[in-house]
Formats: C-alpha cells, structure tokens, sequence
C-alpha cells in the first residue's frame, strides 16, 4: 500500500467513527471503499460524507428499510418548497444536529492532538487543521475562535483524560510514593500503550507542565502529599516536579527515536531513580518499582 493509500484509508477510518456503531457493522467496508476513492479523487472536499452518502450507501439504509432517505436529489417539503438534503442525512443517519456539532469539534481536537504529536502544532494553519479533521474551512470558527484556543483545549483535553485513568487505576493506593512510582511507571509505557499521547506530550515538552490539568498537577499532588507524610525529602515540591518531568519526557522521546533501547524494565528503573531523586532509600525505591502495576481499563 502507497503513502497515499495510506492516508486515506486513516481518513476514511476517522470519518466512519461519525456514524451510529450498528450501521458501521453493517455498511462499513463498503463505505469505507467509497470514501477511500473519494479522497483520492477529491483531497480536499468539505462536503465528503454527505456527497459519498448520498451517492451510495443511504440507497442501502432505504433498501433495507432502515431509512426513508430519497435516492436522488432533494425531495420537495411543504408547499413545493425543496428539502434541504444535509438534514435529510443527518435524520437518515439518526444524528442530530447538536451531535454533528459534537462530533466536529471532537474532528477539529483530535487533528490538533496528532499535529501537535507530529511537530507541527505551531505551525498549521487552520487549512491544515481542517483538512486533517475532514471537515469544512468555515466548520472551524463555529467550534473555536482561533487555532491558539483549539490546541489549548486539546492539550487540556488529552492530559485530563490521561490523568482520570491514572487516577481510576490508583484509586485504591494509599502511599503516596507508591501511587506516584505507579503513575509514573504507567505514563512511561505510554511510548507503546498509547503511541499518540506519548507523542503528544513529547511535542508540548515542558510547556505540558503549565497545563492545568493532567499528569502534571497530580504528580505535585502526589510529591507533596509525599513531603507531608514523610516519604519525600525533597525540598522543593515544583523543582521535583519539574526534574522527574524532564526523566519521563526524556523516556519517551528516547521510545520514539531508539524503540528497541525502552523496555518495561528501562521504564522501572526511571521510576526507581525518580524516587531516589525525591528522597527514598534505595531499597525501598527498588521494591517500590517491582509491585504488580494496577489495571489502567480502558482509555
């Protein structure tokens, strides 16, 4: 399979996911055909779903009695007047418009995350935004006021989620060194757990830690609860935060570029020093790293 192949098969992918689960199961092979010979024909249309739709797959949801969708064309309503053929999909499809609204804006977040994962968060343009979201130019400003307050959501949005599940599987530890040497172990397996994220926080850097949600704010939590309880003695809460910070970027950059040189055990040992760096004894840093790490469920 070509490059571009490639790309669209992954766009056509993204935009199948904007349609109810039991019509993918049954339609989503064919569909996923048509637009894959959409985007290579026309790279850069803003209307690809509702075209390729109407053009092939709604006849089957009318055939089967699934929808009352007309074949060809706009119907007329009341009065003579014609349908508007967009809101004719959408209730075909079962989607609402505040869902199509949801589900465009989630598009737009999730472009901004692999942009910023790729280096190019800086410098794309909402051209490029969109064209990576699959959806219209003019879609972007009834969603965002600029591509500054999109990647700002973005990275809130990631990082929170990623932080829910690290707490959700730390729930039920109480010392604060040992759900900080678990959280820190989980997050250094992201290189091949969740490739995506790993490269996300690879390409905001340090600048992940002003985020005001996500890993960073729980780690402090975690060091400072570790101060009071004894377990740290490291001075300055905000400098450990920010040196254990580096050691788990630094992994997973290390991941990306040397795959074969990050291991389990290179994570482990990352978290044993880092642990070491906040004041507990070695052998107890050791053990610490050695548990059984919780389940983490699904992202």
């Amino acid at each position: 399979m070509s490059q571009a192949d490639a790309d669209a098969a992954r766009r056509a992918a993204r935009l199948l996911r904007w349609y109810p689960a039991a019509w993918r199961d049954r339609y989503g092979c064919e569909f996923a055909e048509l637009l894959v010979a959409d985007i290579e024909e026309r790279p850069r249309s803003t209307a690809r779903t509702l075209d390729v739709a109407r053009g092939g797959i709604i006849a089957r949801l009318a055939d089967v009695g699934l929808a009352g969708f007309p074949l060809h064309g706009a119907t007329a309503g009341a009065g003579g007047t014609a349908a508007d053929p967009q809101r004719e999909v959408r209730a075909s499809l079962g989607v609402s418009e505040r869902t199509l609204y949801k589900w465009r804006r989630q598009a737009l977040i999730d472009a901004a995350v692999r942009l910023i994962a790729e280096g190019r968060g800086d410098r794309a343009s909402i051209q490029e935004i969109t064209d990576a979201a699959d959806i219209g130019f003019g879609s972007f400003y009834n969603h965002f006021d600029s591509k500054e307050q999109l990647f700002q959501t973005a990275s809130e949005e990631v990082l929170e989620r990623w932080g829910q599940l690290i707490d959700r599987a730390t729930t039920d530890i109480t010392d604060p060194a040992e759900r900080f040497a678990a959280g820190t172990r989980i997050s250094g397996r992201l290189g091949w757990t969740h490739p995506g994220i790993a490269g996300f926080l690879t390409g905001a850097g340090l600048d992940a830690l002003d985020i005001p949600g996500g890993l960073a704010p729980r780690a402090l939590r975690d060091i400072e609860a570790g101060q009071a309880a004894g377990r740290f003695t490291v001075p300055d809460a905000e400098i450990a935060l920010s040196a254990v910070a580096g050691g788990l970027l630094g992994l997973l950059r290390m991941c990306q570029r040397h795959p074969d040189r990050v291991t389990e055990t290179t994570v482990d040992r990352l978290a044993e020093a880092e642990l070491r760096l906040l004041g507990v004894p070695a052998d107890e840093a050791a053990r610490l790293t050695a548990l059984p790490l919780p389940d983490t469920g699904a992202w």
